[in-house]
């Protein structure tokens, strides 16, 4: 077993090398970003994806880099495709060490007195049940292999409010829920479990279909843009690089002591 200084010391590149992840959410955004600082590291990454185009670009990209990648596609409100996808990583490079369960979706469902509730189920089937499904497919894999990590992407409202989300609200704080239930029970067994809570990040679902950046014209987007900075007391937007380097600490050794831990990667929003 390494003593805590060698984890520190060691080059992470050869702690990666030969390591093997799923990414779900893997072609865009936060999910792209991690895959590709992942397979840059040494890391063989199977990307899970809906959209085959956007999956398939990041495992070229991973593989022209030098790097090793599959894409696999993926819904993660399928759980016979999330077995699929975790059958896919043991198959193609013989099991599983990480995850980053990265995939989900967000759109208004209206205050709660008047919620769309088709639109509301649909959110806790992929943000909630989509994350536990992920879970209930790679941790045996990961037991097989003596251990591992695995990321939940949560939000910053995991832990605060925004009018007119409620069913996404709750699927936030359902994941850190989940995050730590999982921790507790596989934990002591090798396998580490937690989460990020990023802050609103520049990423294709935030900025299209009814994203907190999107609007109908360059003056709403702008006016949307102005306010989303407001929340983050340092000034900007995050970044998918920001959250993939936390993702990346999260599933690596120099975090050996971090568990059922939700990451708040969010400029300073939770702390306003």
């Amino acid at each position: 077993m390494h003593h805590a200084e060698d984890r520190l010391t060691e080059s992470p590149t050869r702690w990666f090398q030969g390591k093997v992840a799923v990414v779900t959410g893997g072609g865009s955004g936060m999910g792209r970003e991690a895959a590709l600082t992942l397979g840059g590291l040494g890391a063989k990454v199977v990307i899970a994806n809906r959209r085959s185009d956007r999956g398939s670009a990041v495992a070229e990209e991973i593989r022209r880099s030098g790097g090793d990648a599959v894409f696999h596609q993926t819904d993660v409100a399928d759980e016979g495709q999330i077995r699929s996808m975790v059958d896919r990583a043991v198959s193609e490079f013989g099991g599983l060490d990480l995850a980053f369960n990265n995939a989900g979706a967000y759109q208004p469902e209206g205050p709660t007195g008047a919620v769309d509730i088709e639109l509301a189920r649909r959110i806790i089937e992929v943000n909630v049940l989509g994350v536990l499904a992920c879970m209930r497919h790679q941790i045996p894999a990961m037991l097989a292999r003596g251990g591992g990590a695995i990321v939940n992407n949560a939000s910053a409202l995991a832990d605060s409010v925004i009018p007119n989300a409620p069913a996404y609200v709750a699927s936030k704080h359902a994941v850190v829920g989940l995050t730590r239930a999982a921790a507790i029970e596989y934990g002591g067994r090798g396998v580490r479990v937690n989460a990020i809570s990023p802050g609103i990040t520049e990423t294709e679902l935030t900025m299209e279909n009814g994203g907190p950046l999107s609007g109908t014209d360059d003056a709403a987007r702008q006016a949307a843009r102005r306010m989303a900075v407001s929340h983050h007391p340092i000034g900007r937007l995050g970044t998918p690089r920001d959250m993939a380097e936390a993702v990346v600490w999260l599933l690596g050794p120099t975090s050996s002591f971090v568990l059922g831990h939700a990451l708040a990667v969010d400029g300073g929003w939770l702390a306003r």
